[in-house]
């Protein structure tokens, strides 16, 4: 009896592959919508459940490794192939995300007292101070679409 244990909870990959099956990459054009209900169909499972998220969101890790498609969240309904506008769009959202923790960083660290820090947890501190900082003037970039001149 030569059987595998898994103690990790149930596999994705037999859900995936059932996706990825029905939903090739070469289908997987920029605009395609994928309904949740589509989903739920193929892997048997509620959009509500745990289960659900954990399986569309490594289906979505691995396509965008593989093939670098980028299958973003319609919300309320669906899957959605992003366009490269929309990942500069979602790229610019993350970037967002960082700027506010990266803020949150800076401000618990220089609230810090040094003088209770040893020389190690010096240098940490001002390793995350720098890299907080470099986030934060990141987040600060806007993107400024140029308008066609009226002439």
């Amino acid at each position: 009896m030569n059987q595998k244990m898994f103690f990790g909870g149930v596999p994705t990959e037999p859900d995936i592959k059932k996706i990825k099956t029905e939903y090739p990459t070469n289908v997987l054009t920029p605009g395609k919508k994928i309904a949740y209900a589509e989903i739920e169909r193929l892997i048997g499972v509620g959009k509500r459940e745990h289960r659900f998220k954990t399986v569309t969101s490594q289906w979505r890790k691995e396509v965008e490794k593989e093939v670098n498609i980028i299958i973003g969240c319609d919300p309320g309904e669906g899957f959605r192939v992003l366009n490269e506008p929309e990942k500069v769009d979602l790229s610019s959202s993350k970037t967002r995300s960082a700027g506010r923790a990266a803020r949150r960083a800076y401000v618990v660290a220089a609230r810090t007292d040094i003088k209770e820090l040893d020389e190690n947890d010096r240098k940490r501190l001002d390793h995350i101070m720098g890299v907080s900082s470099r986030v934060l003037a990141a987040a600060k970039l806007k993107s400024k679409v140029e308008l066609p001149q009226i002439t």
